[in-house]
């Protein structure tokens, strides 16, 4: 992956550079599939700098984020931040079209069974059918009478 900084209205030393390129470089962990990350430094306010992110990764049209902060390293730690947020949601939206359709395994202990039919055998007896609606009251008479 290549990292290009860039700056504007101003000069940043190489020691500033190397800790936002390592800061950047996190990128890298959230989405392998980065290309390259553009850094614009923006001095032109030295009191108020302004940081501007362009992330390019395979088959994604670029990420963008935008940070200004009262410090440099805030400012890209800010900016950091929001591409991070923007790659986990564009990763997630791609995790998710992959899924096949109306598969809910493993999403909150579902459990993927198939579906119970309404023509189920009327004899079926378990003590756990509490479906009152299924039951006819007559037989339930005739079940008391017999057990008694």
């Amino acid at each position: 992956m290549e990292i290009k900084i860039s700056m504007r209205h101003g000069h940043l030393s190489d020691a500033t550079q190397g800790k936002i390129r390592a800061k950047v470089q996190r990128l890298e962990r959230y989405f392998e599939r980065l290309t390259a990350i553009e850094v614009t430094v923006d001095l032109e306010q030295p009191n108020h700098p302004e940081i501007h992110l362009n992330v390019s990764a395979e088959h994604r049209r670029d990420i963008v984020a935008r940070e200004s902060a009262d410090d440099l390293m805030r400012a890209v730690d800010g900016a950091v931040q929001k591409a991070e947020q923007q790659i986990r949601k564009y990763k997630e939206r791609i995790q998710d079209h992959h899924r096949p359709s109306g598969s809910l395994a493993g999403i909150d202990g579902v459990a993927n069974e198939p579906p119970r039919s309404d023509d189920t055998d009327s004899d079926n007896t378990d003590s756990d059918n509490t479906d009152s609606d299924n039951v006819n009251p007559d037989e339930l008479a005739n079940l008391d009478e017999s057990n008694g």
